[in-house]
């Protein structure tokens, strides 16, 4: 089967050749745990960055709650002016990490950097190895970050 010649065909390869941002991101996550050779040293590594989000999580979190993880865990996202902001706590030292992740991948990102399938925690395969309650979780986050993204973006 060939390709359809013609403007919407061009429009669509330049569109997935060009690479975001948040593809950038989301690779150098990747690269980050493909360098760590266990799921048991990608975990320390994620407990070592959960330090960076601190012990106490910010009040402004609070009315932010995630439901569907058995931590006690908190992520916002919003867009200001054409840039996402996320933000997140969890008292679980793993699920802090993972949400630092989550903001080093997403926070700043102009609206229009967002051109790129959301896939780190499939193509890490971090959502397979998470307990149900957190993969629930991270798919919350994931969730409150993609409905905030026009749906331009995310064809």
């Amino acid at each position: 089967m060939g390709v359809p010649v013609g403007l919407p065909c061009l429009k669509t390869q330049i569109q997935y050749s060009m690479k975001t941002k948040l593809r950038e991101n989301q690779d150098s996550f990747i690269r980050e745990m493909d360098e760590l050779d266990t799921w048991q040293n990608r975990f320390n590594y994620m407990i070592e960055l959960s330090d960076k989000l601190g012990l106490v999580c910010p009040p402004e979190l609070l009315q932010h709650p995630i439901r569907n993880c058995q931590s006690r865990s908190y992520f916002k996202a919003k867009i200001v002016d054409g840039i996402l902001h996320v933000n997140g706590w969890s008292n679980a030292s793993v699920m802090r990490g993972m949400i630092y992740c989550v903001i080093a991948i997403f926070d700043g990102l102009p609206i229009n950097e967002c051109l790129a399938e959301i896939d780190f925690h499939i193509k890490s395969d971090l959502i397979n190895n998470l307990t149900p309650l957190r993969q629930a979780g991270l798919l919350e986050i994931i969730h409150r970050i993609i409905v905030l993204l026009p749906e331009n973006v995310l064809k």
